[in-house]
């Protein structure tokens, strides 16, 4: 099971992920259950660098740079939650440009 919560996780597969939460079940192995949370938690965390991003540049056209920086610098914590792929490499990159531009 640990191991196909591995391949789960490495591939960033969260219809997998949802599965294997399933097929666990409430009643499954803690064990498993936990190491599943943890990693389904983990895989979540690679979407907060996007998501501050896009906060900031909506907070850049309304105007208000105060939280626009804010949120470059919220996204900036969590990058190592990016893979190192293109969507990495994008998110990374449209962030260092906004910092700029602020």
């Amino acid at each position: 099971m640990i191991e196909r919560i591995q391949e789960a996780v490495q591939a960033r597969d969260a219809v997998r992920l949802a599965a294997l939460w399933e097929e666990i079940g409430e009643g499954g192995d803690a064990f498993h259950r936990c190491v599943l949370a943890h990693h389904s938690a983990l895989a979540i965390r690679g979407f907060y660098p996007s998501l501050h991003l896009n906060l900031a540049e909506s907070y850049r056209k309304t105007g208000d740079l105060d939280r626009a920086r804010s949120h470059v610098a919220q996204g900036r914590g969590y990058l190592d939650a990016l893979a190192p792929d293109a969507y990495g490499d994008m998110i990374r990159g449209a962030l260092e440009r906004l910092a700029a531009e602020l």
